[in-house]
């Protein structure tokens, strides 16, 4: 689901370290270098092992350390394991305790966990620092549709798409919100904004479908429908279990 940014968003390790709580840098990634794999890699159970080698090796200074771990638990959150991805960003926060993108990254595990008023707590704390924090602000939003508190959700999606007009993730939340408070039109032209932007978003594409059906476009309902189970199989499993559908 879209509850947040990418999974895997990295730091930056080592000799081409200029801001330790940086997404990734320009440093080249080199085969057989743990610190470039740990930064840029892009297989999750091989920027496990190359992280673990810098954590465990305890050659790094604290902001080095901090962004090793949050790549690590990034990694931990690609791959479904959230107990760790969530001891890796703690570990993160203890290093660098104003590190914003580990909290955000431990929210959006939070969230995916079904541990939505910890997720929120974390969005919380990391909009107080920035209140035009967009992804926080997206992520927020997806946590208040979970609960089924949809006017806070808009409240949210609103302001991240007024400070970033493309924002894929608002648009699709302000959709499922919509949808969910009888506002099928409103929403179809929100997953219209979502798909222009992301034209692979089976959630959306299924949000979508449903507006077309209680608009009367059971021919449009159907395609859509059709084109989500095709991308994600399991997206009937994954809304039922986020309550979203019955």
């Amino acid at each position: 689901m879209s509850d947040g940014p990418s999974p895997v968003a990295l730091g930056v390790i080592g000799p081409c370290f200029a801001l330790a709580m940086a997404i990734l840098g320009a440093c080249p990634a080199l085969a057989g270098d743990p610190a470039a794999g740990c930064a840029q890699g892009s297989d999750p159970a091989q920027i496990v092992a190359d992280c673990t080698t810098l954590i465990d090796a305890g050659q790094m200074n604290a902001a080095d350390g901090a962004a090793a771990f949050d790549n690590r638990g990034n990694a931990y959150l690609a791959k479904g394991d959230y107990g760790a991805a969530i001891e890796d960003f703690d570990a993160a926060m203890k290093l660098a305790p104003d590190f914003a993108k580990a909290r955000l990254d431990r929210g959006i595990a939070q969230g995916r966990k079904g541990d939505y008023d910890l997720a929120i707590a974390d969005y919380d704390a990391v909009l107080a620092a920035d209140p035009s924090n967009v992804d926080a602000l997206s992520a927020r939003g997806w946590a208040f549709n979970y609960k089924h508190q949809f006017d806070r959700a808009i409240a949210d999606f609103d302001i991240a798409i007024q400070i970033k007009s493309d924002d894929a993730i608002g648009y699709n939340g302000r959709g499922w919100a919509d949808l969910l408070i009888g506002e099928p039109k409103r929403a179809l032209e929100d997953f219209n904004q979502a798909l222009a932007l992301a034209p692979d978003g089976a959630d959306a594409l299924y949000g979508r479908g449903l507006a077309k059906d209680r608009l009367g476009d059971a021919a449009g309902a159907a395609a859509d429908l059709g084109a989500a189970r095709s991308l994600a199989p399991d997206i009937d499993t994954l809304l039922k279990r986020k309550q979203l559908i019955m």
